[in-house]
């Protein structure tokens, strides 16, 4: 992998944290939260059972969701790849650990990376896009999922929201002590993104829009259906905090 200047700071970052980010994220933000983005994710994408679908997990980590539709669609096949070694590492490590097979994890960086054109059915990235600290880099990489998607391919992203529960005093897009860049997107800049990328049907909603008192008390297991009910509710994505993003090719 070619390293870009300004992301040195940032691997660095997310090789120390990778080894206590799952156990981070459930504390953080709860079992409810990480039940309802997963399950939301997986909707999106329209997976099928015994199909063996091809999918690009851009921005993996330590494998939250490749490691879930490994396990949930054993006849499809992920490519997960991430800028951090350590990352990887784990989440190679965990999936021989759990017999899961269908998995490869390479390390790479995903505004520069292109995996085989028109190979892939489905793409994913996840809190990842929001970490780029240029719009050509986001732009460049959400290409790059793009090209790789066969003809009428998904492509399934989630990001910050700005506005949401996002809001002022945080900054729109601020570049972090730590070199973590963060910048939050309007439902809107996110569909427009994926639009010059050159998809042509987009549509967003949000995730996560109960306050966290009340999501501490839900069980994590209805989440997914709780926010899917929300949504054809046709409550705002304004609400939410996340926006979620789904583009057709």
């Amino acid at each position: 992998m070619t390293e870009r200047p300004e992301q040195k700071q940032e691997v660095e970052l997310r090789d120390r944290d990778a080894g206590h980010f799952l156990q981070w994220f459930i504390e953080s933000r709860g079992a409810y939260w990480l039940s309802a983005q997963v399950g939301l994710v997986l909707q999106s994408l329209q997976l099928t059972p015994h199909k063996p679908l091809r999918i690009y997990d851009a921005g993996a980590g330590v494998g939250i969701y490749t490691l879930q539709i490994a396990k949930r669609f054993p006849d499809a096949r992920i490519l997960a790849v991430d800028f951090s070694p350590r990352s990887i590492e784990i989440l190679n490590r965990t999936a021989r650990d759990q017999h899961l097979h269908n998995v490869e994890g390479i390390v790479e960086d995903i505004a520069t990376y292109q995996p085989e054109p028109q190979a892939y059915d489905r793409g994913i990235c996840v809190e990842v896009l929001q970490h780029l600290p240029t719009h050509e880099y986001r732009l460049g990489a959400t290409r790059r999922v793009y090209n790789c998607l066969k003809s009428d391919g998904i492509f399934v992203t989630t990001n910050y929201r700005w506005h949401g529960l996002i809001k002022p005093p945080t900054p729109k897009e601020e570049t972090t002590n730590s070199g973590l860049h963060r910048h939050s997107f309007t439902e809107d800049e996110l569909k427009s993104l994926l639009e010059l990328a050159g998809f042509r049907i987009v549509e967003c909603s949000g995730i996560i829009r109960m306050p966290k008192r009340i999501r501490k008390i839900l069980p994590a297991q209805i989440a997914p259906y709780a926010e899917g009910c929300l949504n054809r509710l046709g409550w705002n994505v304004e609400d939410a905090q996340l926006v979620l993003a789904t583009g057709r090719k």
